[in-house]
């Protein structure tokens, strides 16, 4: 099998900024979700990561270990525009939610930070063995990096000047957060940037790493443009 090279990438990116070891990111994009294949429809989530505060999301069915047995449940995964940006999001949870704090102290011996992650990012009993019998058969440690540290600046509102859109323009930012998912179900197309308007371009902003203030300027106009 050939891992995705974005996949990668990302894991070895977010490996330099979080300090979450690259073979195991992999492990769990493999373990997750089957290498991407059985990730939440149009979720771009293959770690199955919770809904997040500002983020768009959808609900899938799921399974948890509730009292050693298996149930099926339905939740909320959050919805990302992109695998690097999945993976991003991966990393930034682990190295700062305090509950992966055992995992991170041990980041620099992937299997001891496998099985940290049992019972708690995954309820399974065989959580970190499952991770570390994926790590072994496709020899993931060949894609580790050194850990650098720090994590990518917002970007700042000088780089983003701002300008009133027309009508037109107005309506199709309304088409385009609708159509990517960013909107609430009563934001109607009507060229009128109101506050529901306005929160979707934050959550989009947000999921774009761009600076989250509501306002369409043209690095937002951009991305919008070129979002899949």
């Amino acid at each position: 099998m050939i891992i995705d090279p974005s996949a990668i990438a990302s894991a070895q990116d977010s490996r330099r900024r979080w300090g979450v070891p690259a073979d195991v990111s992999l492990a769990q994009f493999g373990v997750e979700s089957a290498w991407g294949r059985l990730e939440p429809a149009g979720s771009n989530n293959p770690f199955g990561i919770q809904r997040l505060p500002g983020l768009p999301y959808v609900s899938a069915n799921s399974f948890e270990y509730r009292n050693g047995a298996r149930v099926a449940v339905v939740e909320n995964f959050a919805k990302f525009a992109s695998l690097e940006q999945a993976f991003e999001e991966h990393g930034k949870l682990i190295a700062t939610n305090p509950a992966y704090r055992k995992a991170m102290a041990v980041k620099d011996d992937s299997q001891a930070f496998a099985n940290a992650l049992t019972g708690v990012y995954a309820t399974a009993p065989n959580y970190g063995r499952a991770l570390i019998a994926i790590m072994r058969e496709f020899n993931l440690a060949q894609y580790e990096v050194p850990f650098v540290g720090g994590a990518p600046a917002p970007i700042s509102p000088a780089f983003e000047p701002h300008f009133p859109p027309d009508g037109a323009t107005k309506r199709w930012i309304q088409g385009r957060l609708n159509e990517l998912g960013f909107a609430s179900p009563e934001l109607t197309v009507d060229g009128i940037i109101g506050i529901m308007t306005t929160k979707a371009l934050e959550a989009f902003q947000s999921a774009r790493r761009l600076n989250p203030d509501g306002a369409p300027g043209p690095l937002t106009l951009g991305a919008l443009q070129k979002a899949a």
